[in-house]
């Protein structure tokens, strides 16, 4: 468990963040913070490490979906994800697909 999780950049002259993956209801919040402090048009570079056993990931796409994350989840034995969004004005539904 020591890799997986959620890893955000904003492109630019910000730091990346690490997130791990959330098992309760509060490991939620800092995610979500995250998210809505990312600006409409930022760029963000999304990467997601899981071990396969996580159920989190439905639910962690619909938080990421602000960001432009794609829509369709990725295929269930997928271990890897990453994507390169935009997060829109007005924030929208998400982009197309996930590269894994």
């Amino acid at each position: 468990h020591d890799l997986e999780g959620l890893f955000v950049k904003i492109v630019g002259n910000t730091s990346a963040r690490q997130f791990a993956l959330p098992r309760a209801a509060e490991d939620w919040v800092p995610i979500q913070i995250w998210v809505d402090s990312v600006p409409s048009g930022a760029t963000v570079m999304i990467g997601v490490l899981s071990d396969g056993e996580s159920d989190v990931l439905e639910s962690l796409l619909d938080v990421l979906m602000p960001l432009g994350v794609p829509r369709t989840p990725p295929p269930q034995d997928c271990r890897v994800l990453a994507c390169v969004a935009v997060c829109a004005q007005p924030r929208d539904n998400g982009g197309q697909a996930w590269h894994g």
